[in-house]
């Protein structure tokens, strides 16, 4: 390890597993002067997250330097707040935080959620954000203790389940306890259709490989109800 830094290991991997809650959610009316204020607020924060004025940590991220504020972090991270504020701050103030585990911009947007409270918008993210990196940044969430983040992305991604996606967005549910998420996927694979044409993309694979239990719950609500005749080619696919 080089003098002068200390390492922030974020376990973005298929191995963590966490506990979660259910978030808290504020409801404005649309054009209130509240949603209005709030609006402004989210921008000014945002920008102080990008320029970086009156940092006192940075850390170093696949070659990146982000400028961040300790206080900020602490608030909106149990991680952080551990990190920053335990046995550790004093090294944390020196020459930067060595982060691993984690892509650069799932880190950008990670901080720039705790800052504003919400995901950035399309403009600030080169294109729509891709399933890949939702997935990306339930596995730091979920490492970091910001389990709105976590839901946050979870909900997207329920949204976008796919023949293609549906295995790999499923390890992660399993993996980082998505139950809400896990459930969107159990129920697109309960389709027929759609498990003959899951079963062809990359992830589905590992998904029998790893979470053995999700292909017997497969098995018990799909193959129950047909035939002897085509029982054992169709569940040649577990």
């Amino acid at each position: 390890m080089e003098s002068g830094f200390i390492e922030l290991k974020l376990d973005c991997s298929e191995e963590t597993q966490n506990g979660h809650a259910a978030g808290r959610h504020i409801h404005l009316r649309s054009g209130s002067k509240a949603e209005q204020e709030l609006s402004i607020n989210c921008d000014l924060l945002r920008r102080q997250c990008s320029l970086g004025d009156g940092a006192d940590v940075s850390f170093l991220v696949g070659g990146h330097k982000f400028h961040a504020h300790r206080a900020v972090l602490a608030a909106g991270s149990p991680a952080f707040r551990d990190l920053l504020f335990g046995p550790t701050a004093a090294a944390a103030s020196m020459d930067g935080i060595r982060v691993e585990g984690v892509k650069p911009e799932t880190f950008r947007i990670l901080l720039q959620y705790m800052y504003a409270g919400a995901l950035p918008g399309g403009n600030e993210i080169a294109g729509a954000p891709t399933a890949e990196m939702l997935r990306n940044l339930v596995a730091a969430a979920d490492a970091c203790g910001m389990e709105r983040l976590k839901l946050a992305c979870a909900q997207k991604l329920s949204e976008r389940v796919s023949a293609e996606t549906v295995a790999a967005t499923l390890c992660l549910a399993e993996t980082h306890d998505c139950p809400e998420l896990r459930k969107k996927c159990m129920d697109f694979l309960a389709e027929e259709e759609n498990l003959c044409s899951a079963a062809l993309s990359e992830g589905y694979v590992q998904l029998m490989q790893s979470f053995p239990s999700v292909l017997d719950e497969l098995r018990a609500r799909l193959c129950s109800g047909l035939q002897s005749s085509d029982y054992k080619d169709f569940c040649s696919l577990f």
